[in-house]
């Protein structure tokens, strides 16, 4: 573990959350306005991208307390960045702090989720998982199945729910459902989800080390250095403004360094083997690793 680099800053935190808000707003006035379904589509994309964001990016952010330094503005301010998206920090961190205490172990819900996408199976498709599946609605599947079995995810989301009912009527009755449903719930199903798949791949699968970092500028100038997260491993009270610094300076020989979408896809490619030999390695007990890597 690295000594954390940077604080938790009210002000970085509202700012990250009004930028993402008036950026997807700015987007959806604008397909609005020229109102043409091929540009609305269009829009879906970075709108979705926002949304991620907000809703994985930041709540992740809110699970380690590193987006406010005030400790309860995670919870009383979660209605603007972790409400709308069908989450709570306090259920977030439930699921995700695992991650880091069971950390390369068979308990680690990482390794769980890679079992369960067939991963560890030499003969699955890296290619289909990485530019199909998400394409035809395979974590959007996930989701709404999720949605609709999970009872107590149902119970916690009542009252956003609710609204999106309530916006949708709204919607119906001014004209705009149309316009709605593509640039906010089709972004929120199928885009959000799409970037949720990706980032869970890109982050541990079929790395030299134990962590991926992504280190696209554009990726992570909008989700808010979320690529960074070998990093965010190193160092996880380092807030997500500093991580750049920490990956560049403290980190910068990490073995595990992409920069973009199709650069993580040869990654993966060209790493797999000797990440599944490692694997086998690790079952039998004669390979060990630090939970810092």
């Amino acid at each position: 573990m690295h000594e954390a680099i940077g604080q938790a800053s009210n002000t970085r935190g509202i700012f990250a959350i009004t930028r993402d808000w008036m950026m997807m707003m700015s987007l959806i006035v604008i397909g609005v306005y020229i109102d043409n379904i091929w540009l609305m589509i269009l829009l879906s994309w970075p709108i979705g991208m926002f949304q991620y964001a907000l809703g994985e990016v930041l709540v992740h952010e809110a699970s380690h307390y590193n987006l406010f330094r005030t400790r309860s503005l995670h919870g009383r301010l979660e209605f603007l960045y972790a409400r709308p998206f069908l989450r709570t920090v306090n259920g977030y961190r439930a699921e995700h702090l695992p991650h880091h205490a069971k950390f390369g172990s068979a308990d680690d819900p990482i390794e769980i989720s890679y079992h369960e996408m067939g991963l560890f199976q030499p003969e699955t498709s890296i290619f289909y998982l990485w530019f199909v599946y998400p394409m035809i609605g395979g974590p959007t599947y996930q989701f709404l199945v999720g949605l609709l079995t999970d009872v107590e995810y149902l119970k916690r989301n009542t009252i956003p729910l609710l609204v999106y009912c309530a916006l949708g009527v709204v919607t119906a009755m001014n004209g705009i459902l149309f316009e709605y449903l593509v640039m906010w719930i089709f972004p929120l199903v199928y885009w959000f989800r799409a970037f949720e798949h990706w980032q869970e791949m890109t982050d541990h699968f079929a790395t030299r080390g134990h962590t991926r970092s992504n280190v696209s500028y554009l990726g992570n100038l909008i989700a808010h250095n979320g690529g960074y997260h070998h990093a965010h491993h190193c160092s996880p009270k380092t807030p997500w403004f500093a991580l750049k610094n920490l990956q560049h300076g403290k980190l910068a020989e990490c073995p595990d360094i992409t920069h973009g979408f199709f650069d993580t896809y040869k990654h993966m490619i060209l790493n797999r083997e000797q990440y599944l030999s490692r694997r086998r390695s690790l079952a039998a007990g004669t390979v060990t690793h630090s939970n810092s890597e």
